[in-house]
Parts: C-alpha cells; sequence; structure tokens
C-alpha cells in the first residue's frame, strides 16, 4: 500500500483525521487506541473527504488558529516575554552562550512540532466532534425518522 500522503506535514496534520474517520468518530475508541496510532502508518484505505469531515476539519482548524494566537499573544505580552527572556538568557555572557540558549528554544519547539502535534491537533478534533455531536445526532435521527416512515408506506402498500 502507499502512504496516506506525501508531505510529511500534511501527513502529521491529517493522520489524526484519518484515524478520527476509520473509528466511526466514536471518541472513546479513538482515544483508547491512540497511543498505538500515533504516529502516521500506512493507510488501510483513503481518506474520504464527507461533509462531516470536512466540518470537522474547518472548525478544528479555525480552534487551534485561535488557540495559536491566544498564546502568541500571551507569550509577546510585555510581562511574559520578559520575564522568559530574562530565563532563557540568563547569564548570557558570550555568543556560544547565547547561540546555545536559542538551540534550546528551537530544540523545544521542534519537539513540539514533531511529538505533540498529533496530540494537540487531535484535541481540537476531540472538541469539535463533541461540539458537533448534538447536530449530528439530530440529523441522524431525522434520516432514521424518514427511513422508518418510508418503510410504514411500503409495508403499508404491499
Amino acid at each position: 500500500m502507499k502512504p496516506l500522503f506525501s508531505n510529511s506535514f500534511w501527513t502529521r496534520l491529517l493522520w489524526s483525521l484519518y484515524f478520527l474517520q476509520q473509528e466511526n468518530y466514536n471518541l472513546g475508541r479513538f482515544w483508547s487506541s491512540f497511543p498505538s496510532n500515533i504516529l502516521p502508518k500506512k493507510a488501510r484505505q483513503n481518506l474520504v473527504w464527507t461533509k462531516k469531515l470536512v466540518l470537522i476539519f474547518a472548525l478544528s482548524f479555525i480552534f487551534s488558529i485561535i488557540t495559536i494566537s491566544y498564546f502568541l499573544q500571551l507569550f509577546f505580552s510585555n510581562d511574559l516575554s520578559i520575564i522568559l527572556g530574562y530565563l532563557v538568557n540568563f547569564g548570557v555572557e558570550t555568543v556560544e552562550q547565547f547561540v546555545f540558549s536559542q538551540m534550546f528554544i528551537l530544540t523545544i519547539s521542534l519537539f513540539f512540532n514533531l511529538f505533540l502535534f498529533p496530540i494537540w491537533q487531535s484535541l481540537f478534533y476531540t472538541f469539535t466532534v463533541i461540539i458537533l455531536s448534538p447536530i449530528d445526532n439530530f440529523l441522524k435521527n431525522q434520516i432514521c425518522q424518514k427511513a422508518s416512515t418510508k418503510v410504514k408506506i411500503w409495508q403499508k402498500s404491499a
């Protein structure tokens, strides 16, 4: 089988969404087997971009942008940036120490990107599924009622 996506960024971004769809949006099954499926593997089948999946992806993307914007605003506020700058650059007297402190920040950000990103994005997918569940249940009930009405009409005519 071929990999699900070719670009590694898209693989990490969409793998949790693919796995959520494979589990039929059941959050209990999704999170119970999440640790074994945190890293992208070969896909069993293709990701199907249904209306529900597009809505989950779009809303979770909006939620993540809002959250990241909030944390960036918090990070670059005067008090926090001064405190973090002081802590990271504390005792920096030479260029080597400055480079080391900047490499430390880069290492932390790479760790977040490579290892924590699937968990972070999965939390947003979960949050979105929870928010959409009343609408999803309502639409499923409407479809079931229409189907049962059609079956009753068909049984009376037969």
